[in-house]
């Protein structure tokens, strides 16, 4: 991505809020900090464990970070369960 998309693209996005669908395909707002589940071993996270999302990065290429424990970890290594949500 050049630097024009980069800032394109975060215009419209926040540290502190993910869009997700439901399982019904409803969109919903999740506000930071949420829950998710660690789906496999990554860094000091272990799998099946819950771990709380404080901030939302997107690295150069578009893709979805969660910063956990101070650390960042892509999305992909997380499933978002609205079971988890903090209210």
């Amino acid at each position: 991505m050049t630097d024009r998309e980069i800032a394109d693209q975060l215009q419209y996005c926040s540290p502190h809020t993910i869009l997700v669908v439901t399982w019904k395909g409803k969109l919903k707002v999740l506000h930071t900090p949420f829950r998710v589940k660690v789906l496999k071993k990554v860094g000091e996270l272990s799998k099946n464990s819950i771990e709380i999302v404080h901030k939302i990065k997107m690295t150069r290429t578009g893709k979805t970070v969660f910063c956990i424990k101070g650390h960042d970890y892509l999305y992909s290594y997380f499933e978002i369960s609205i079971r988890y949500v903090i209210n």
